[in-house]
């Protein structure tokens, strides 16, 4: 239901994030030679109500 035509407001069942939560993230670079390098990313967070965890992985090769 549209109450004013710039914003919108709806409903919704999904339940409110705990406020507080554990947080761990880590990070790392590495260059093999000048023009290539391997990268990863790590995430993780832990709530009451919730549990999200990331990795990315990924290279570059510079020609």
């Amino acid at each position: 239901m549209i109450s004013d035509p710039v914003s919108a407001i709806w409903t919704t069942r999904a339940t409110n994030l705990a406020r507080n939560a554990f947080i761990a993230q880590a990070g790392n670079h590495f260059s093999i030679t000048p023009r290539c390098e391997i990268f990863s990313q790590f995430g993780f967070e832990l709530r009451g109500s919730a549990r999200t965890y990331n990795i990315d992985l990924g290279s570059k090769i510079q020609f």
